[in-house]
């Protein structure tokens, strides 16, 4: 009997209080800040296809095709962490708030980011977008080195050496940002 009783509070205050759901038909949903959505590339322009959305996304969901200029999402995989929007360095990521429309199939959405072929040909070749340090203004503290997500950057501080891996070098510009005395310019 006392077990009946226990619950006779909570079943008189269901009864005088406003429900709990929403005329979802009615009145489209709301969703509030930070609630997970959808990943979306906002700025496909401004992407660099450095790949750090892709290393950071813990299920494999993301995949970035460097030398075919393409980055791709398998919304399935996907657990809208937020982690690729995180750590983006161009901030062309965004959860949008909602859910994907369903497809008829199971297959990757691919965006074509760059025409790799056109940019080559532009450029002579060359993939620029490199850092260079000025090494008389440099204070060697070694800032560049600690950001940077390929660990593409060595700084020796007792030999003043600062030097880059280009092969490692993913081009996303985060050494230039974090250097203190702005020694650092892309090329």
């Amino acid at each position: 009997m006392s077990k009946l009783m226990s619950f006779t509070g909570t079943v008189l205050k269901s009864l005088f209080s406003k429900p709990a759901t929403t005329a979802y038909p009615a009145k489209p949903a709301e969703y509030p800040e930070r609630t997970r959505g959808h990943v979306e590339m906002i700025d496909v322009k401004d992407c660099i296809l450095c790949g750090l959305c892709e290393k950071s996304c813990p299920p494999g969901a993301i995949k970035v095709d460097r030398n075919g200029g393409t980055w791709s999402i398998q919304r399935f995989d996907c657990i809208q962490c937020g982690y690729c929007v995180d750590k983006c360095p161009k901030k062309t990521l965004k959860i949008i708030p909602g859910y994907q429309e369903p497809g008829a199939e199971k297959t990757p959405e691919t965006l074509v980011v760059k025409d790799v072929t056109a940019e080559a040909e532009a450029a002579g070749g060359a993939k620029g977008g490199k850092p260079k340090a000025n090494l008389d203004e440099c204070v060697f503290c070694g800032l560049c080195a600690k950001n940077c997500p390929a660990s593409a950057i060595e700084v020796d501080r007792a030999a003043k050496s600062w030097k880059l891996n280009e092969e490692a070098c993913v081009g996303c510009g985060l050494c230039k940002t974090k250097c203190p005395k702005k020694c650092i310019e892309m090329e």
